[in-house]
């Protein structure tokens, strides 16, 4: 499965999605992060997108609906989105991850 993750506060640090990156890969994805959803490659089977800061939020609701309108699987979250989850349901349809996510809080970051 190719998965991109898309961090949308860029260039700031993410850790959230390097522990994705790491949980991806060691489930057998061949996980690809970036900093934008492009349709002039191979579109992604998913795509993860993570806001540190609130104000790029609205950059991660762009990307999610042009991966969602690509077909995309995807998934948004962040501590960025915490503040603003009812206008990310109410503009993707998605629930943001705002708090550590079980799935791969105990992996180690990069």
């Amino acid at each position: 499965m190719k998965v991109l993750l898309v961090n949308a506060s860029h260039p700031a640090y993410n850790l959230g999605l390097e522990k994705a990156a790491v949980w991806w890969n060691r489930h057998g994805a061949d996980a690809e992060r970036g900093t934008e959803f492009t349709r002039l490659f191979e579109l992604p089977e998913a795509v993860w997108i993570s806001a540190v800061f609130s104000w790029h939020v609205p950059y991660l609701i762009e990307v999610a609906r042009n991966a969602l309108d690509d077909g995309c699987l995807v998934e948004v979250g962040g501590p960025g989105t915490f503040g603003v989850r009812d206008l990310i349901q109410r503009t993707t349809g998605l629930i943001p991850q705002a708090t550590p996510d079980t799935r791969f809080e105990r992996e180690a970051g990069a």
